[in-house]
Parts: structure tokens; C-alpha cells; sequence
């Protein structure tokens, strides 16, 4: 029998998130000086700890350095640590020749949605671009990603038709939501501990430590920069576009870059970057992504606008590339 409701469903929730950009734009539009920016920021905070709290409590890291791979002017530590008890995180840390003679700026290098995580060549590829400038970069596998297979134990009891990557994230967060938690705070929760990793490191300049990644890892880094205060720089690329735009597309999106709340709070995404203005940030994405420009636009200018509130204008950029989804020079 054919489908007779159609858009019923998507209609009624896009209605329902024009309105509330209305009246999130009428919101921005009133804020004139410092005083009221700064309320709109507590409102912001209030809701991303709502969104992604309470934190569990930290653990011992339990820091394993597995081996050693040397190039010319870095090289690279491979890590493993965990973030919660039990709960292991592999990673791989780029450390610079530089680092011998003082300390370096750092990055947090977060991966998209590629099946081998911190391996996969986009990631190495900044990574090592990076280092190769004197940054000291932590990359790490996410959850289900990289060396981090969930299911691992089902397959080798013969379970066959288990979903892919996106789909093993929706069944997480299916799980947690019925426990009242968040595939996107486990996620976040990672990076928070792997970004202690990071700054345990004392050639590490804590002054100096941003957070980059593309795709999904780009809504990593900008959940995290929302969530992190010791992040003092961010670039997120090929993800920040406006949530109305990406459901009146029809975009797919798992289940972590929905933070609980965020949509009844009024919020967008661009929100999640003005919150920490004004500390130095970049949104980055490309002309051909599908991520559309419409929207990415629109987000670029309601952080350009807050910061100049904020007396900052000159600690906020944007970047549109000439190339497809991902990173380029």
C-alpha cells in the first residue's frame, strides 16, 4: 500500500523550527552591547550542560605508550588510554622535533564518520601537515571507529548482518536514550579525557591548544569546543550549517549530532560557537559540499555578528574551500 502521508511528519518539524529561528533571529537582532551578549551566552551554557551533562567522574587514565613510529622532524606515539573505567581509547600522538627545545602549540584532532578512525587518510593527512608546523596533534579513534569495534565479540560468534558504521551509532544511541543518556556526551566525554592526554604533555603550551576535524569530527570539535573551556582556538570544517536547513533538505544525521534539547532550547548550531566567543575560532567548509553554502553562510554570519558585539570581530573567521567535502590547502 502506498505511503499517503508524505511530508506530514517533516512538515510539522519544519514549521516548527522556522518559527523558532524567527524568533532566535529576532533574539540576536536585539543584542546591541556586551552586557546583553553576555546573557545570551549563559542562556547557550545553560542549555549545552543540559544538553550533554552531568559528567561522570574522572578515572584513572591508565596511559599506555604501544609503540613508536619515527619520520624525519616528528614522530609518532601510539596510545592507549581510558575514559571511562575499562573503557579504552587508542590514539595516536604527533609530536614535533620542535618540541625538543620548548614548548608547542596543540591540536585535537577529532575524525569523522570513516570506519578506520584515527588511519584514515584525511585525518593523517592534517595531522601531519600540522605537525610538520610545529603543532603537537592528538588524534583518536571514536567510538565504533579506528581499532574501537563495539561488536567485535558478535562477530566472531557469527552474527551476520550487523549494520555499518552510521548504523551502529544510531543502535548505540537508540540504547542510551532509553537510559537517559547520550551517544553525544560518550563521544564528547572521549575527547575531554584525550585532550587531558593532550595537556599532560609538557612540551604542550596550554595557552595554545585548539581542536580540529571534518565532518562529523567537525560536529566533534564543535560539540566539544562548546562543552571544553581549556580549548583556546577551534576549527570546525564541513559540518556548520543551520539544523532548520538540514532538515528542510532532508540530510541524514546520526544520532550524536542531535544533542538532547538543543532544538527545544531554540537553539542552532551556530550557537555552539558563539557560546565561547570571544576566543579565537574558524568555521571552515567548501563550495561543493552537501552542507549547503545557504546555510553555512547564515551560521558564519551569526558568530561574525556576535563577535563583533563582543569588540572581537578580528577572532573570527570563515573559510569556503573550492573543493568537495573535506579539508583543503
Amino acid at each position: 500500500m502506498p505511503n499517503g502521508y508524505q511530508h506530514m511528519v517533516l512538515d510539522y518539524y519544519v514549521a516548527k523550527l522556522r518559527k523558532a529561528k524567527a524568533q532566535r533571529q529576532a533574539e540576536l537582532k536585539a543584542i546591541k552591547t556586551r552586557d546583553q551578549a553576555l546573557v545570551y551566552q549563559r542562556t547557550i551554557r545553560q542549555a549545552v550542560e543540559e544538553a550533554f551533562g552531568p559528567w561522570p567522574e574522572t578515572v584513572p587514565l591508565n596511559l599506555k605508550v604501544t609503540g613508536i613510529e619515527q619520520f624525519d622532524g616528528w614522530h609518532i606515539e601510539k596510545l592507549l588510554f581510558e575514559s571511562r573505567p575499562g573503557f579504552l581509547v587508542s590514539a595516536l600522538l604527533y609530536v614535533p622535533e620542535a618540541a625538543k627545545n620548548g614548548k608547542v602549540p596543540g591540536v585535537l584532532a577529532t575524525c569523522g564518520h570513516a570506519i578506520e578512525g584515527k588511519a584514515c587518510s584525511t585525518y593523517q593527512e592534517f595531522a601531519q601537515r600540522l605537525v610538520k608546523n610545529d603543532f603537537m596533534v592528538l588524534a583518536y579513534d571514536p567510538i565504533h571507529q579506528g581499532e574501537r569495534d563495539q561488536y567485535a565479540l558478535l562477530k566472531k560468534q557469527g552474527v551476520t548482518g550487523f549494520p555499518g558504521l552510521c548504523g551502529a551509532h544510531n543502535f548505540m544511541g537508540r540504547q542510551l536514550e532509553l537510559l537517559g543518556d547520550s551517544f553525544a556526551a560518550w563521544r564528547v566525554w572521549d575527547g575531554r579525557v584525550a585532550l587531558s592526554v593532550l595537556l599532560a604533555r609538557p612540551e604542550v603550551d596550554a595557552s595554545h591548544v585548539g581542536v580540529t576535524g571534518n565532518s562529523g569530527g567537525g560536529t566533534l570539535s564543535e560539540w566539544l569546543w562548546a562543552c571544553e573551556p581549556r580549548l583556546t582556538m577551534a576549527a570546525p570544517s564541513c559540518h556548520i550549517t543551520t539544523l532548520l536547513g538540514d532538515l528542510e533538505n532532508e540530510l541524514p544525521r546520526d544520532a550524536e549530532q542531535y544533542p538532547r534539547g538543543i532544538l527545544a532550547a531554540g537553539l542552532e548550531l551556530a550557537d555552539l560557537m558563539i557560546v565561547r566567543a570571544p576566543k579565537p575560532a574558524i568555521i571552515l567548509g567548501q563550495r561543493f559540499d552537501f552542507f549547503e553554502r545557504r546555510g553555512f553562510f547564515e551560521a558564519c554570519e551569526d558568530v561574525s555578528d556576535f563577535y563583533e558585539v563582543l569588540g572581537a570581530g578580528d577572532k573570527f573567521e570563515m573559510f569556503l574551500g573550492p573543493t568537495t567535502h573535506g579539508y583543503s590547502v
